[in-house]
């Protein structure tokens, strides 16, 4: 047979019909399967497109109905007995003799002789007319039919094959089959191989394969087939009866019609057992009609039901005849069955209450874990660790622990931190202070632009408060434009843009045009806000850069490096562990050469520092240096302790190299003068002067940057004060320094004041720092015209801002209307109660209320005020946001002035400090983390570290 484009395998198998190759009888059905891929081909679809090809293998699967026993097998072609022990190819060779068997039986004509071979008809290529039968006996005319997968179960979805299942025979050998098998088998999209299942599926297609034997023709295969069905429909039937009923069809019995003899198509209906016997009709669509019933008219028997149906247990013989009617329910029986009814219920209901307390119990523990891993910056991953699952599930005892996977704990963190939004939202409706903003723009590691927006106001009980409200990505430049328009899409999700009293940034250009264009959309909505007013400037960040002029001048700095320190350090914290972890990150960098180093007395402290660091043999060799100076100096007592390596990055680590430096004068040049590569960088008697003065002049800088980086107190009264008092200092020292003093020294010190003078001018461009001096009652008014008398400029500057003050409390603070007049009325007049009988409240002791102490008007407000804090002394400790809500009722609309004014911090140092915890958040475990996620985990952390800092506030470190 040739096999072309439009062979299929119907045609296949009456070739191999009409040569005596296929069976042909009607209790035998075949189909053909591709070896390779071993599923079943569709008759009618051409081999070819059923992946078909060359040296492809077709197996012919001949399913036999009803099989054919031993009795009836042929003995001319019945085998030989097989012999004890048959091995494996003598069992395959005695399952194909059965097989022939049954194939030569039913092949057999009516006189038990073979018929004569057909040949088959001839058909062209283009048509293929069905074949012909064959003009001898008709039980062995082709029949070839689709086997559905349920009777080709035994050739379907086995994983494993042997030689029996597989057909194979030594008719092919191991080459031949090599040389078969394809290298890529097309599956055939439309059928999906089944996985042959030994369990629930055998017996349904057992049982399909007996209904198709009983359409076959053979008597005797229908008879056996039949026979078996109904064996197993009535066990079937039984096992169905011997299920449990359920209870509430004991006390109905099944007609088959209605009270007035009718019937509806697929109706059932139920007389009751009891009272009048009421016929019900019951619909697939109705639900409970039995149940009611017995509940309205029998509440004893529908107790009972309740027990039936709650309990595992079957009723019980008794149980049935009362359900029946046919023992009656005694008041002793009702009662136990109530009984029993309340104990049920309280077990469902503490089932119900356990499952509710076990859910409460996981949602709690997802929320504490979650809580951990964004407050200590944890990767998501952490929950995936073995060693971190076994800790959990032991704390758990045992119990079964769901650990939720990384997605969900994203999913989570999302969630919470839209929580934490919709709370600030609530939480900032009800704030009756104004808000202060501070800002700053920062980078990621892993390349993200943000930018943190804080707010600060004083909440209702008169604390100053701070709080990330957004770190937000910065998408595209980092102009003041794109700037305004991210910070003002903030304050409108929150709704405090109208309630914005100022900015506190550091001292770019681009925070001044932030500035301008958010006063340009404030004008825009109809929002008064004043540009020049509400920017302020970071008071940190003129210190520093006043500080650089001072290590410029003793060579610790150069111009260049200074300038490009300035935004990493300007307003960076201020603290001994601060300054060692960027001395961690630093040490062992040295590029700067011998030469350079020479030319300053800090450039050769550096190097010798440098040199004790290097290594952990310098490290010891110091360290007992140290310990021979205090010997010889009898400090034995004192910790030996090492050189600090400055940052260049914080001029603060500076000062703490200086200081650490000259402690251990002595033992720096005994150590020189052992090693020779250190004898060039000894330092001369002058030069350790130097560095003394070097270091006494950082360390009022140093104290004024700690000071004014406080965020628990208002600091923005002591902006000026901290201004003068630098000036002071510098003129001090530049006032006390020899003739004899290098001028790049007397250089420094000019240079610093100036810088000082300079931005002192752009600091009283607004009001804020003035006022919030006048509304501190640690500094009176009287004390600022005393600081300043010397100076008629800034004296005038006071008294005219003192006059601005006045005016714009008097114009913008103007009290609530009172209604003590209505009070008084309402106290001595009853109302009507012509609509509401209910009883009212009056204060019959109003008439004896004592009258306000407080003054009459805005104005002697003032007049009050000024004459108290020119008195009367306050305390340097007192915190004035504290002395003001002590006397809010003393001075009430002077209280919410100083609440506004007061809320402004002194610095923008509570960014950084977020900055810092960001390099924590975006750590290298957490390099992969996108935008939008460390946005809400820096919001998520920030809220409950302010959490945890207020429990301990309350309760204390303990």
């Amino acid at each position: 047979m040739i096999i072309d484009e439009s062979t299929t395998p119907r045609d296949v198998y009456h070739f191999l019909w009409a040569h005596g190759l296929a069976p042909k009888h009607s209790n035998m059905r075949s189909s053909l399967r591709l070896i390779s891929s071993r599923r079943k081909l569709a008759l009618n679809i051409p081999l070819i497109q059923q992946g078909v090809c060359q040296l492809s293998s077709v197996q012919m699967c001949v399913h036999v109905f009803g099989g054919i026993s031993n009795e009836e097998s042929d003995p001319a072609i019945t085998t030989s007995e097989p012999q004890a022990g048959p091995s494996r190819h003598s069992q395959r060779v005695g399952t194909s003799s059965r097989m022939a068997q049954a194939i030569h039986k039913i092949g057999l004509n009516d006189d038990g002789n073979m018929p004569k071979k057909c040949t088959g008809p001839s058909r062209s290529k283009n048509a293929r007319p069905p074949p012909k039968r064959c003009t001898g006996n008709a039980n062995y005319l082709p029949d070839l039919m689709e086997v559905s997968d349920s009777e080709d179960e035994d050739f379907n979805g086995e994983t494993e094959l042997d030689d029996d299942d597989w057909g194979f025979d030594t008719d092919i050998s191991n080459e031949e089959l090599a040389d078969i098998l394809p290298s890529k088998t097309v599956p055939n999209a439309g059928q999906k191989r089944k996985t042959r299942d030994k369990g629930k599926d055998s017996a349904p297609a057992k049982r399909r394969r007996q209904n198709a034997g009983v359409r076959m023709e053979s008597s005797t295969s229908v008879t056996d087939s039949d026979s078996t069905q109904t064996a197993k429909n009535q066990s079937s039937r039984s096992s169905r009866e011997t299920r449990r009923q359920h209870p509430i069809y004991l006390f109905y019995e099944e007609v088959p019609t209605d009270a007035d003899g009718t019937t509806e198509p697929g109706t059932k209906y139920y007389k009751c057992w009891h009272g009048n016997r009421k016929v019900y009709k019951i619909t697939k669509a109705m639900r409970g009609n039995l149940n009611r019933h017995l509940k309205r008219h029998f509440l004893a028997h529908y107790r009972m039901y309740e027990v039936l149906h709650r309990r595992k247990e079957a009723p019980t013989q008794e149980e049935i005849d009362i359900a029946r009617n046919k023992k009656p329910l005694s008041p002793d029986a009702a009662k136990d069955y109530l009984n029993r009814l309340e104990t049920l219920s309280h077990n469902i209901q503490d089932m119900f209450a356990k499952q509710a307390a076990a859910q409460q119990a996981r949602s709690k523990f997802e929320e504490l874990l979650i809580k951990w891993i964004a407050a200590c910056d944890q990767p998501f991953s952490t929950v995936k660790d073995p060693e971190f699952q076994a800790l959990l599930q032991y704390t758990h005892h045992g119990r079964t622990l769901n650990i939720p996977c990384s997605k969900t704990i994203r999913s989570r963190i999302m969630k919470m931190y839209e929580s934490v939004v919709d709370q600030y939202r609530s939480l900032f409706s009800e704030v009756e202070s104004k808000f202060a903003i501070s800002l700053d723009a920062w980078t990621s590691s892993n390349g993200y632009a943000f930018m943190a927006i804080i707010a600060h106001y004083v909440d209702n009980k008169g604390k100053l408060v701070e709080v990330l409200i957004d770190f937000r990505e910065l998408v595209g430049e980092h102009s003041g434009a794109n700037m305004a328009e991210a910070v003002w899409d903030t304050l409108e999700k929150f709704g405090i843009t109208a309630r914005v009293i100022a900015f506190m940034m550091d001292n770019a250009t681009n925070n001044d045009t932030l500035v301008e264009n958010f006063g340009q959309m404030c004008t825009e909505n109809g929002i008064l806000f004043s540009e020049k007013d509400a920017r302020l400037r970071c008071l940190p960040h003129t210190i520093h850069l006043a500080a650089l002029k001072l290590l410029e001048a003793i060579g610790a700095v150069s111009t260049h490096s200074g300038q490009e320190s300035y935004q990493d350090s300007a307003i960076a914290p201020v603290g001994r562990e601060f300054d060692d972890e960027a001395v961690s990150l630093e040490d062992g960098i040295d590029n700067e050469p011998d030469n350079v180093a020479m030319k300053s007395a800090v450039g050769k402290l550096r190097k010798i520092i440098r040199h004790v660091r290097s290594s952990p043999q310098r490290r010891k060799t110091w360290l007992k240096e140290v310990l021979m100076a205090n010997s010889a100096n009898e400090n034995r007592s004192e910790v030996a302790l090492m050189l600090i390596l400055d940052a260049k990055t914080r001029w603060s680590s500076t000062h703490q190299m200086l200081r650490r430096a000259l402690h251990y004068k002595a033992a720096i040049n005994s150590y020189c003068a052992r090693d020779r590569e250190l004898r060039k960088f000894e330092l001369e008697e002058h030069e350790w002067k130097t560095l003394k003065l070097a270091s006494d002049w950082l360390k009022t800088f140093r104290a004024a940057t700690t000071e004014m980086s406080t965020t628990k107190q208002p600091m923005l009264s002591k902006t000026l004060a901290t201004f003068r008092g630098l000036q002071d200092n510098v003129r001090s020292i530049l006032a006390q320094l020899p003739h004899s003093t290098d001028q790049s020294l007397r250089r420094g010190l000019f240079d610093a004041h100036t810088k000082l003078s300079d931005y002192y001018y752009k600091f009283d461009q607004s009001p804020y720092y003035t006022w919030a001096a006048l509304l501190d009652p640690r500094i009176s008014y009287d004390a600022l015209v005393a600081d300043y008398k010397k100076e008629p400029d800034l004296l005038a500057d006071i008294n005219a801002a003192k006059t601005n003050f006045e005016i714009h409390f008097l114009t913008k603070y103007q009290p609530a209307e009172s209604s003590d007049d209505s009070n008084a009325t309402a106290a001595t007049t009853t109302p009507s109660t012509a609509f509401d009988d209910s009883p009212v409240k009056i204060d019959f002791l109003s008439r004896y209320e004592q009258p306000s102490v407080g003054p009459s008007s805005l104005q002697a407000e003032l007049d009050e005020y000024f004459r108290s804090t020119a008195s009367r002394r306050v305390k340097m400790t007192t915190d004035p946001l504290e002395w003001w809500h002590a006397r809010r009722d003393q001075f009430p609309s002077l209280y919410r002035f100083a609440r506004d004014i007061l809320c402004i911090p002194g610095s923008a140092v509570a960014v950084e400090r977020v900055f810092s915890g960001g390099r924590d958040t975006v750590s290298l475990r957490r390099a992969s983390l996108k935008a939008e996620t460390i946005q809400a985990l820096m919001v998520v952390k920030a809220q409950l570290r302010m959490a945890r800092i207020a429990i301990v506030e309350i309760l204390g470190d303990d």
